[in-house]
């Protein structure tokens, strides 16, 4: 028996909403398949971009806000450093929102994966997507969030913070994208 192994913890029973191991596999078929439409969808969308540069993460709040009330046109918002390098990307898909960390390194994709399990969030889609150029491997993880402005305006900031380490009144670029 493997020492690694406690067998007081595995367990033969299915993710509610299963019958048996076949819907295990279809509904992660079918979040791939999401993820690829939407990775589509973007790319050939006719999109209008409002790009906001501002120091600070104090604006994240009605940049949320935005995104939150207009549903209906499947908006989006990255949220970046002005390096480009770190932030997320905040998007709405039939009526969902979701939030996609963006993955720099292996480390940083363990960070991310730390901060949303340590608040009860797993991951709705977690797909590989290449290396990081030091031997790990780069991974795209998609969230689903509440549409509550200030428990995802906490929750961003405090990502930023924790995984990115973004400083309040570090300057930050706001881009605001809707499909027409």
């Amino acid at each position: 028996m493997n020492p690694f192994v406690n067998v007081k913890k595995r367990s033969i029973s299915l993710p509610p909403g299963c019958k048996d191991l076949a819907d295990v596999l279809k509904a992660r078929a079918r979040r791939i398949a999401k993820l690829d439409t939407l990775i589509a969808w973007r790319q050939s969308a006719t999109i209008t971009p409002v790009r906001y540069e501002r120091t600070g993460l104090i604006h994240v709040q009605e940049h949320v806000a935005e995104v939150i009330s207009a549903l209906t046109t499947q908006p989006s918002l990255h949220i970046r450093t002005l390096d480009g390098l770190r932030g997320v990307t905040l998007y709405c898909d039939a009526g969902e929102l979701n939030v996609v960390p963006l993955p720099d390194t292996a480390e940083r994709t363990k960070r991310i994966e730390e901060f949303f399990a340590t608040r009860g969030i797993k991951a709705n889609i977690d797909r590989a997507v290449g290396e990081d150029g030091a031997g790990g491997i780069l991974r795209v993880l998609i969230f689903l969030l509440a549409r509550d402005v200030s428990a995802v305006t906490v929750l961003i900031t405090g990502l930023l913070r924790a995984v990115y380490d973004v400083a309040d009144e570090m300057g930050l670029e706001f881009t605001a994208v809707a499909a027409k």
